[in-house]
């Protein structure tokens, strides 16, 4: 089971609550969420405005290539995120 805490300005953040992930299937623990103070919220869409400022001004192909570079990241870990998908929902893995 898992633990997920939040990235604020590229950085982990702990919170000070999070909440159960079942497996609508089984009922098993898959893992727990974070639950974000309105604080932590306020300072991500703040961290989010001020990368949407600079990232905003990038030529297209470096922005391109990042959205390249991250499919490939997904891709990579396909079958983890598969896995972790299909346990969060309850269904079956094909």
């Amino acid at each position: 089971m898992s633990d997920y805490g939040l990235i604020i300005d590229n950085r982990k953040v702990a919170t000070l609550a999070s909440f159960d992930v079942p497996n609508p299937a089984t009922g098993e623990l898959v893992g727990k969420a974070p639950v974000a103070t309105r604080a932590q919220l306020d300072q991500a869409v703040a961290a989010a405005e001020r990368a949407f400022a600079t990232w905003s001004k990038e030529p297209e192909a470096r922005r391109k290539q990042a959205c390249l570079d991250i499919v490939g990241v997904l891709q990579a870990h396909a079958g983890e995120l598969s896995r972790l998908l299909t346990l969060e929902q309850g269904k079956p893995l094909k």
